[in-house]
């Protein structure tokens, strides 16, 4: 059985300049979501897991939940000692960020369309007003309705 070297792409437009993404394996997957989630814990900062979970401790504190507060704390106490990585949802939440955006569209990029973009030229035309228009172009892209491809940079 011969392997499939078709590498599918399609094009997202970021404030006028077309990008050629592609279609990653799976193993490209996963090595951009663990990217994405180490990226994710380092933008969190040091005691990210308290920061995040602030509004409920202060939830619990404020209305004299101490056993849930002690409980929470000590978790979350934990899972920063353990070096535990970000919850898919943390991740997912973090790769809609401009910051999450421009590391994603860098990652995907045709490196035979676009051999010299640096990670720093993508993260300069992607800004907090339009990344949420270039993760949505970059879903449709992605999504399996046949709309990838070359031809797909018209639609």
């Amino acid at each position: 059985m011969s392997a499939n070297l078709i590498v599918k792409t399609f094009v997202v437009d970021i404030e006028g300049q077309p990008v050629t993404l592609r279609r990653l394996s799976l193993s490209g997957e996963a090595a951009l979501e663990r990217e994405l989630g180490r990226r994710c814990k380092k933008a969190w900062g040091p005691g990210g897991f308290a920061a995040n979970a602030r509004p409920m401790l202060d939830y619990l504190r404020e209305n004299k939940m101490a056993v849930e507060l002690r409980m929470a704390m000590e978790k979350l106490t934990e899972l920063q000692a353990s070096n535990a990585p970000p919850t898919w949802d943390a991740i997912q939440d973090y790769r809609q960020t401009a910051d999450g955006v421009a590391f994603e569209v860098w990652f995907r990029r045709d490196p035979g369309a676009h051999p010299t973009l640096t990670e720093d030229a993508v993260r300069a035309v992607v800004t907090e007003a339009n990344a949420w228009e270039v993760s949505a172009q970059m879903q449709a892209g992605l999504s399996d309705d046949g709309k990838s491809g070359p031809a797909a940079a018209g639609a």
